[in-house]
């Protein structure tokens, strides 16, 4: 009887939400200022996207999952059927330029989701407090900010000026903007641009058609690149805030971790008991940079990069539990120095990339909760007092990192017109562990299911066929995208695990190259162990966690 109630929901809902989204396409049209100033060295674009998400879960909640406290509070929210989402999305952009030598460039975004307007759960560990006691069915502040909403956030906002002289040329930016170093498209945990932006994975699972600085979020930084002849170019970056990644918090459709980050206010401890959430132990906010170097001789037919980097992380750590207090905190790395070489050029028609890094003072997959004991200190799972800032009170490391990519654009055959072709592998190594092998998931006492191994080897695949005026201004594709852990645990918070990936299967058509309408249905995959109350007892990296959550997705997007 549910599952048939929710899809009335759907449907009685659906012609709703499409006026709206209409409406709104309208009213954005009106606010789409084409400037015609009187002065060819000015150019003011401003640009709107209106995207509505609509998402349908088919997946049958797993009883494992939705019984293990900590990881079951998004799970409980949304039952077989029920609509996930109804996420009305505004992204704008004003860029201005004068003489293509200076200007600014600013963006923000606005959403509003009302599938979360009225939670129903029957949890009994939920991760949110009210009036200091656990209470189902209630979003925290965060979460029903980034979640829920109305809200919004400023993306981008920098300003630029570009010198010329001879043929040297030199770009300085100030401001909120987005750098990514490297050659990694779908691995930035493995690649050499790892802690150079916040990923917002809550953007990147739960809403499909998102923008690139929706996801890989803006920092506020000072960055040079000057270029002194066709062949040689340097580049900098000081950056002069920090932000940590942002996941699904606690409650939200996607949420699989409801302790962290900031939607999470309260984590439950192996005798039932429960800790708050108090101050997270993070690094500097100012201090982060980068240099680097490129060189793209005529022989080469490409481009060779030498990089170097200071980042703190941006994922949480570890998790550590104050016994004095009765609280938790989050803790984030720093001062992790990445040593990277990178390559790219053409290969038999191939665009082909690879990054190789070597990272000092990497993070490591530690002990899930570290208690703060000094009778126990140096035991597996006990620390004798609570790190400071930029540390985690977990194992640290030295590793090294490969990727390797290539995209490809196949021809006309007669299954389809074109198709395009991205495949990337990722590899990284532990080298040694420098400090906290008692409390490293790879030790010989770590008997859990995602025991950190010394190799880690993971694929994504995307391949998208497209056909070509299937009516007069229609073009017809099918993304398939495919991601999984080939071999091995990845020894760094989320690097990966073994047989453990997420895929999707959509149909999208775009429309006067300016509208594009999909639908698509994901899913995720991963093995845990159950422990014999029917809870997770381990389980291999977070998608494992969504494996119930299979989703079909209807996507509207319109540029202006």
């Amino acid at each position: 009887m549910q599952e048939k109630n929710d899809t009335l929901h759907f449907k009685k809902h659906l012609p709703v939400l499409t006026i709206a989204v209409a409406t709104a396409l309208f009213a954005v049209s009106a606010l789409a200022f084409d400037f015609n100033i009187d002065n060819p060295d000015l150019n003011i674009r401003w640009n709107n996207t209106v995207r509505l998400n609509l998402g349908n879960r088919i997946g049958e909640q797993d009883q494992a999952i939705t019984h293990t406290p900590n990881s079951n509070d998004g799970d409980l929210n949304f039952d077989k059927g029920a609509m996930v989402t109804e996420r009305l999305d505004l992204l704008s952009e004003l860029q201005l330029d004068y003489q293509k030598k200076m200007g600014f460039r600013v963006s923000g975004s606005a959403w509003y989701d009302p599938a979360y307007r009225n939670l129903e759960s029957n949890n009994k560990t939920p991760n949110t407090l009210v009036d200091g006691k656990p209470t189902a069915g209630v979003l925290s502040p965060y979460t029903k900010r980034f979640a829920e909403g109305p809200s919004g956030q400023l993306l981008e906002a920098y300003a630029y000026r570009t010198f010329e002289f001879d043929q040297q040329k030199l770009n300085l930016t100030v401001g909120k903007s987005l750098q990514s170093w490297g050659n990694s498209l779908f691995a930035p945990l493995h690649g050499i641009n790892y802690g150079q932006f916040p990923i917002d994975l809550g953007m990147m699972f739960g809403s499909p058609l998102s923008e690139r600085t929706e996801i890989l979020l803006p920092r506020n930084q000072v960055t040079v690149d000057y270029a002194v002849s066709p062949t040689w170019s340097f580049g900098a970056e000081y950056f002069l805030d920090w932000q940590h990644a942002r996941f699904p918090e606690s409650g939200s459709y996607m949420g699989m971790y409801d302790l962290a980050l900031d939607g999470g206010e309260t984590a439950y401890l192996p005798n039932g008991k429960f800790a708050t959430h108090g101050d997270d132990v993070t690094p500097n906010k100012i201090g982060d940079f980068g240099l680097n170097v490129k060189w793209s001789p005529d022989w080469l037919g490409g481009t060779m990069g030498l990089f170097f980097r200071r980042t703190a992380d941006q994922l949480p750590d570890t998790v550590v539990f104050n016994q004095k207090t009765n609280q938790y905190a989050i803790t984030y790395a720093g001062d992790i120095d990445i040593y990277g070489f990178s390559l790219s050029k053409n290969i038999a028609g191939v665009k082909t990339g690879l990054d190789l890094s070597y990272r000092r003072n990497m993070p490591l997959n530690s002990q899930q909760v570290l208690t703060v004991l000094p009778a126990k200190a140096g035991s597996p799972g006990f620390i004798s007092a609570m790190p400071q800032d930029g540390q985690t009170g977990g194992a640290m490391g030295n590793t090294f990192h490969a990727v390797l990519n290539g995209v490809n654009t196949v021809g006309k055959t007669p299954f389809f017109d074109r198709a395009s072709v991205v495949a990337e592998l990722a590899w990284d190594h532990v080298l040694s562990v420098t400090e906290g092998y008692a409390q490293y998931r790879g030790n010989p006492a770590y008997t859990g299911i995602d025991k950190s191994t010394r190799d880690f080897f993971s694929l994504n695949l995307n391949v998208t066929p497209t056909w070509n005026q299937v009516y007069p201004e229609i073009d017809l594709s099918m993304p398939l995208t495919y991601a999984v852990g080939l071999k091995g645990e990845s020894a760094i918070p989320l690097g990966g695990n073994a047989h453990t990936g997420n895929y999707s299967v959509g149909l999208s058509a775009m429309v006067q190259s300016r509208f594009q309408i999909e639908l698509k249905y994901t899913g995720f995959f991963g093995p845990f162990v159950k422990a014999p109350n029917g809870t997770i007892s381990s389980y291999a990296g977070l998608m494992s966690l969504l494996s119930d959550r299979d989703t079909l997705w209807l996507t509207s997007k319109v540029k202006f």
